[in-house]
């Protein structure tokens, strides 16, 4: 949701997690500030990160529907 949010909200999350992302990431210099996220948004091309974002739920939703048992389409997904 932070991505969605936009930059500011994505560094907010960051420095909330930063505990967590050290164990995953390296960050010599911490945690990146809103203009590093914001300069990185602006060098995606939205029909590329459509298709990927797009992707990525239709993952989750088939990951969602296997552990929960679900069999064709449900209201939730619709």
């Amino acid at each position: 949701m932070a991505v969605l949010a936009g930059p500011t909200a994505i560094a907010r999350w960051a420095k909330l997690k930063v505990e967590t992302l050290r164990k995953v990431l390296p960050l010599p210099h911490g945690v990146p500030q809103k203009d590093v996220y914001r300069r990185v948004s602006r060098t995606l091309q939205s029909g590329v990160f459509q298709v990927c974002f797009t992707s990525w739920l239709q993952s989750l939703r088939a990951v969602a529907a296997k552990v929960m048992g679900w069999s064709g389409r449900s209201w939730l997904w619709t």
